[in-house]
């Protein structure tokens, strides 16, 4: 509900009573008993929420409807639509994924490249940009009197400066980073691996979401089988946004 009325601080400057005809929310799982275990609150929540203030000006808002999507399905969907899973349209490959890397997780779905539905048997969650920022945070914390912020450290490679400043100290940490990614995208590939999910009739996976920039060395380590959403006008971070329009 706080990322709603967050979202919602950005149309108030078109509108103090917005109608919000259909909200899409992205979810982890969007299964019924999932829904109904926690999802049917939040609902509740939000469309409880009849008005608030941002910077002085009251907002009413009305929602009226709210459908939750399952993590990946927007992505596969775009993804799919623009041949980027095209090479594993093959006989044999049964399977593909997409791989979206969040701030606290980072979620591998797995989809029957035949019928395009999710294999949830299939489906892993990740180390996300916290554990790559936590890893940072011990990589520079012998530089430092206090253990590096990792928030700080994550808006910093979010801004891609590359620099920590602490107690007057300005500190480039690229080679610190450089050793936290690639024992980041280890870790993950070896959880990969165990699941036994590399198999023949594994195909591809494609990487979106805020952490994919931070991926090259998956895409390296795997030969390509791991490759970042790359399109002309939109950026890996911005698929799943793009692709839930028209959903």
């Amino acid at each position: 509900h706080l990322l709603y009325m967050a979202a919602m601080a950005d149309v108030a400057a078109f509108s103090s009573c917005p109608v919000v005809e259909k909200l899409n929310v992205l979810v982890p799982d969007n299964r019924k008993r999932q829904l109904e275990n926690v999802w049917e609150a939040v609902s509740e929540r939000i469309q409880g929420i009849k008005s608030f203030t941002v910077d002085g000006q009251l907002i009413q808002p009305q929602v009226c409807n709210i459908k939750f999507i399952s993590e990946g399905v927007p992505a596969y969907s775009w993804a799919k639509s623009n041949s980027l899973f095209a090479e594993y349209d093959r006989p044999g490959i049964k399977k593909v994924a997409v791989f979206d890397v969040g701030g606290g997780e980072a979620t591998l779905q797995v989809f029957d490249s035949q019928t395009g539905r999710p294999i949830w048997t299939d489906n892993q969650t990740l180390p996300g940009l916290k554990a790559l920022g936590d890893l940072l945070a011990g990589k520079l914390k012998p530089y430092f009197r206090t253990t590096p912020d990792t928030a700080m450290l994550l808006r910093a490679l979010h801004l891609g400066n590359r620099i920590y400043e602490s107690d007057g100290q300005s500190f480039d940490f690229t080679e610190q980073y450089e050793s936290a990614r690639k024992a980041w995208s280890q870790d993950i590939l070896q959880r990969i691996q165990r699941s036994g999910l590399f198999t023949a009739e594994f195909g591809g996976v494609v990487i979106v979401g805020g952490g994919a920039a931070h991926c090259g060395g998956i895409e390296k380590a795997t030969g390509g089988r791991f490759v970042v959403a790359k399109h002309p006008e939109v950026s890996a971070q911005e698929v799943n946004a793009i692709a839930m329009l028209g959903m």
